[in-house]
């Protein structure tokens, strides 16, 4: 098992490791205080479980394995994150993005949002060619409520679609339409409503793409 990334007291440790000769990920509170560990790391963990079943079968994000002794195991995807990518300067095609259109909506059929798709870590450019969508603990589910539920659950939506508009002027500026254009302006007015992501910390910060 190797040590991918060291995460703070209330991040979990990243590792990669081998399961039946399969490479799979896992997110570990294992070694945190024993007060973080059986708090907010099982918490964190197993709301990230339980949204990963919800999500199952849908192509272009990470399939669950299994969730025990403080551990979720989730499988291998290889590729580079789209904050590699930046760093590196490369463009992607206008399909890649129509991908992630798909693999967002089929998210949002489950009444599911993700709330974090500003962040270029959150996405993955596969070996394979494929995009796909990382990183699920801030996700939130929304039931089925009379009259109020469709209401969250379609406002939540657009910032979703923001944060994937946010990565297509980085990556691929050319191909903005005029309808993203205006959602990503309206839904930048309300910068407060990115409580997972503080204006700051992500590695791709939106330019002069909205004058």
């Amino acid at each position: 098992m190797k040590l991918l990334k060291k995460g703070s007291a209330t991040k979990s440790d990243v590792y990669i490791s081998t399961l039946n000769n399969k490479i799979v990920i896992i997110k570990s509170f294992k070694n945190k205080y024993w007060f973080i560990k059986y708090t907010y790391g099982w918490l964190v963990l197993n709301r990230e479980y339980k949204i990963l079943k919800r999500l199952k079968n849908i192509q272009g994000i990470p399939e669950i394995i299994d969730f025990n002794d403080f551990q979720l195991l989730e499988t291998y995807i290889p590729g580079k994150s789209f904050a590699t990518l930046y760093i590196e300067k490369k463009s992607l095609p206008a399909s890649v993005f129509n991908i992630i259109y798909k693999i967002v909506d089929e998210i949002h059929k489950r009444r599911i949002v993700h709330l974090d798709l500003r962040l270029s870590s959150n996405y993955l450019l596969g070996d394979d060619g494929l995009p796909y969508i990382l990183d699920f603990n801030t996700c939130l589910y929304i039931p089925h409520l009379p009259i109020i539920g469709n209401l969250i659950l379609n406002l939540l939506k657009k910032i979703d679609y923001s944060g994937i508009i946010k990565m297509k002027y980085e990556f691929c500026p050319d191909a903005i339409t005029e309808k993203e254009k205006i959602l990503f302006q309206r839904i930048s007015r309300f910068r407060l409503l990115w409580l997972f992501t503080p204006r700051g910390t992500d590695v791709v910060e939106k330019k002069e793409c909205c004058h």
